[in-house]
């Protein structure tokens, strides 16, 4: 029996060695090949809140929308408290904040100025409640469709007018009536300087608008003389087209197609200034309308300190009787 204790205490140290080289072998070659498992593929790891999510190292978080896929607001399916965006597949913080949620395919940041921005629709979440985020900072992953919602103070907004105004619709839709606006403009300029025309020549057709809109064609030619000098071609530094000067949304609104056709600058003109009259029941407030817009009319309980010298000339014109 001695002799097998004698054995077995030769045979410890030799384990213990050759197992010490085996883990300094290892070591060695292990570090110099990073650790991996031959035939594995290196990926980085992000901590979430149940385990860790691998990604490649090369991919990217996007934190602005390729593309907008439903707007917030009433669309033709209802109202819509959310924005549905592209934003391909790594989700980035469009804000800096503190995540407060994160779970079945949700997080909700809370940012500065009492905003919350809420992504709905990840596949695989990289951030746990109470983890600080840049902006671009990642979110998670998806494969389609994320939804986003914007509140400040408990109050929904349009996450897209809020973050990205570029790719707001009520900014598309904005420009595409200046793009109007400057095509009429243009074709303005383009077209050859019209001669002033003579008061006398266009005394028929004030006096058919003037009847038609039941007001004095002597206002309306006081008018047209402050405002055009009688000039048909006339363009002003804001875009006020023709004899009456209207602005082209005003004048489209009177279905008038060729601002400069002197018939329907005239008419359409009368309209308006009719429809100003019956508004305010006031004709220096009217015509501080015609001039300013009535909504500033309004705003300021009176007439405008920038309109009165236009107001003044109008009436001075009609006393003349020039």
């Amino acid at each position: 029996m001695w002799e097998v204790v004698d054995w077995f205490k030769k045979l410890v140290p030799v384990v213990v060695a050759a197992a010490l080289a085996g883990s300094w072998w290892f070591l060695g070659n292990g570090a110099q090949t990073g650790g991996n498992v031959p035939g594995e593929q290196r990926v980085s790891t992000v901590e979430v809140s149940r385990g860790a999510v691998e990604r490649p190292p090369s991919m990217t978080t996007a934190a602005r929308p390729s593309r907008v896929l439903a707007h917030y607001g009433f669309g033709e399916d209802g109202y819509r408290p959310f924005a549905v965006l592209d934003f391909g597949t790594a989700v980035g913080a469009a804000l800096p904040g503190t995540v407060v949620a994160a779970g079945e395919g949700t997080v909700k940041l809370e940012c500065s100025g009492r905003t919350v921005l809420t992504y709905a629709g990840l596949e695989r979440i990289s951030v746990r409640p109470g983890e600080t985020i840049g902006a671009g900072g990642p979110l998670g992953l998806a494969k389609g469709p994320v939804t986003l919602r914007a509140e400040r103070g408990g109050r929904a907004l349009d996450p897209v007018a809020l973050l990205w105004p570029e790719m707001s619709r009520f900014t598309a839709e904005a420009g595409v009536v200046e793009k109007e606006r400057e095509a009429i403009i243009r074709r303005a300029v383009r077209e050859e300087t019209r001669p002033v025309r003579n008061p006398a020549e266009l005394e028929p057709l004030f006096r058919e608008a003037a009847g038609e809109a039941g007001l004095d064609p002597e206002l309306l030619k006081a008018v047209a003389a402050v405002e055009s000098n009688f000039d048909p071609g006339a363009v002003s530094s804001k875009g006020a087209l023709g004899l009456m000067q209207l602005m082209p949304e005003t004048a489209e609104s009177l279905g008038v197609s060729d601002p400069f056709d002197p018939a329907q600058n005239v008419r359409a003109g009368a309209r308006y200034l009719r429809g100003l009259l019956d508004r305010f029941g006031n004709l220096e407030l009217a015509l501080a309308a015609y001039n300013a817009g009535p909504g500033t009319v309004e705003r300021n309980g009176g007439i405008p300190p920038e309109t009165r010298e236009y107001v003044r000339k109008v009436l001075n014109v009609l006393e003349s009787g020039n």
